[in-house]
């Protein structure tokens, strides 16, 4: 089941359509000031997710902080949908318990705050799951035990070709003949 949190209140986003306004017959109702009468609509799809879009094309709605465009956009658990300065949380249930957020840290830090969190020394078996980009919302499943993350200078950020030939180089590299 597919719900919206708003300090503490739950909206249930039931199969099909639902509109999110001021308008007190909307199924998620926000009297508050900045949201329109009918400011967003968000629509249940047969196969469980859920897509929002503006109502009506002046409705200001932010994803992730991001500015909802004119297409629909899929929302996935944990999501923030931010109407009228008002923020709600999106949440899948089917999804709900794994969503873990991870803040950037250096690999010594992040080696040391694991060997802190570990209980008992007890090994276990990850088995893969998700990531989620806060930046564009793109899905990235992870298959099997590990999954490294590589960060990119942001000398490089200007230039994604410059990067992917840098790389090819590094990689295409015979070793020297000693």
């Amino acid at each position: 089941m597919a719900l919206l949190e708003l300090s503490g209140r739950r909206f249930t986003l039931p199969q099909g359509e639902v509109l999110l306004g001021a308008d007190p017959t909307c199924a998620i109702p926000l009297a508050v000031p900045g949201v329109l009468p009918k400011h967003a609509k968000l629509k249940s799809l047969p196969d469980g997710q859920v897509v929002i879009t503006k109502a009506v094309p002046e409705a200001d709605v932010l994803i992730n902080g991001v500015r909802l465009g004119a297409e629909p956009t899929p929302l996935l658990h944990g999501d923030k949908v931010e109407v009228g300065g008002q923020e709600l949380t999106f949440v899948d249930e089917r999804r709900s318990g794994s969503t873990q957020y991870v803040q950037a840290m250096s690999l010594p830090q992040a080696m040391e705050r694991a060997k802190a969190e570990a209980k008992g020394g007890k090994v276990t078996v990850n088995t893969g799951g998700r990531v989620v980009s806060l930046t564009d919302g793109r899905e990235y499943a992870v298959a099997g035990t590990s999954l490294v993350l590589a960060v990119t200078p942001p000398a490089m950020w200007s230039s994604p070709a410059r990067t992917s030939r840098a790389a090819m180089r590094r990689s295409c590299r015979r070793p020297r003949a000693t």
